[in-house]
């Protein structure tokens, strides 16, 4: 959060008085007394990659984060086997913003692409494990007879890039859209999906929001657009060699700034000319 006094604190002191939770726990020892220009809350990709422009622009950063790690929804299971990701997966080979945070980081990205194409999906249902032809012929498929070879988790991204009615993806904000901009559930219903489809296909696991109400139909079709954008470049999937955690850790790294844990923000207040943050 930018904080247009840059008198607003100076030193460790007033960093504690702003955070207001006691003892800071800091990656590294405590910096010269200073003033912070900016606060940024989440130490995710995206605060990591703000903090390190504005830093670049030589502004005085501190990042907030609440849990006890970097990576936000990028969690890798280190100490499983093989080191599943609890989060972010991959990325397609347009993704230039990813690739260059990589390459600045220093971490190396591998296609893993193959290993999808060649893995032999199966749906858990209940106590049984079924193959794609087992569930096409299933009783237990809601689905449209048009889509009951896909599984529960194709049927959306499938159902969007079938009946996609935006003309210009990256156009999706632009005030002629507003029709578009109806809950998922209504997008679905109009193409022939039931309650027990959608309940199957999108309540049990949401890819957005927390069920077909709450997510638009529009943002799945900007995404819809996005994807095929991404597929035009290249069909590679690419992810960290090693565990995709190591990319935020890699970026906490480059940073100049305190990076503190366990900061969970409960308020914020702006005045004209400051603000406080209270965790």
């Amino acid at each position: 959060m930018d904080l247009n006094r840059r008198s607003f604190s100076a030193g460790a002191a007033a960093v504690g008085l702003a955070l207001a939770t006691g003892a800071v726990t800091r990656t590294r020892a405590a910096p010269a007394p200073r003033m912070l220009d900016v606060i940024v809350l989440g130490a995710g990709v995206a605060g990591l990659n703000t903090a390190w422009l504005l830093e670049q622009q030589g502004l005085n950063v501190v990042v907030l984060e609440g849990r006890q790690r970097v990576g936000g929804r990028v969690h890798t299971l280190f100490d499983q086997p093989g080191y599943p990701e609890m989060g972010f997966n991959s990325m397609g080979s347009g993704y230039g913003r990813g690739i260059d945070a990589a390459k600045r980081a220093g971490v190396e990205l591998v296609d893993i692409g193959p290993r999808f194409r060649a893995m032999r999906q199966e749906l858990v249902l209940g106590n049984r494990v079924l193959t794609r032809d087992d569930w096409t012929k299933s009783a237990a498929n809601p689905f449209p007879d048009d889509r009951k070879m896909l599984m529960p988790w194709e049927i959306v991204g499938k159902t969007i890039s079938d009946h996609n009615p935006l003309q210009d993806w990256s156009a999706w904000l632009d005030p002629s859209n507003a029709p578009l901009d109806i809950p998922l559930y209504d997008f679905l219903k109009a193409r022939g999906l039931s309650d027990a489809a959608i309940q199957l296909a999108v309540h049990t696991a949401p890819y957005y929001g927390t069920s077909s109400h709450d997510v638009s139909a529009l943002l799945l079709e900007y995404n819809d657009g996005w994807i095929k954008s991404q597929i035009a470049v290249g069909t590679a999937s690419l992810s960290v060699k090693g565990g995709n955690q190591k990319l935020p850790e890699a970026m906490a790294r480059l940073l100049k700034g305190d990076l503190l844990f366990g900061r969970e923000v409960i308020g914020i207040s702006s005045e004209s000319d400051g603000a406080t943050v209270v965790c």
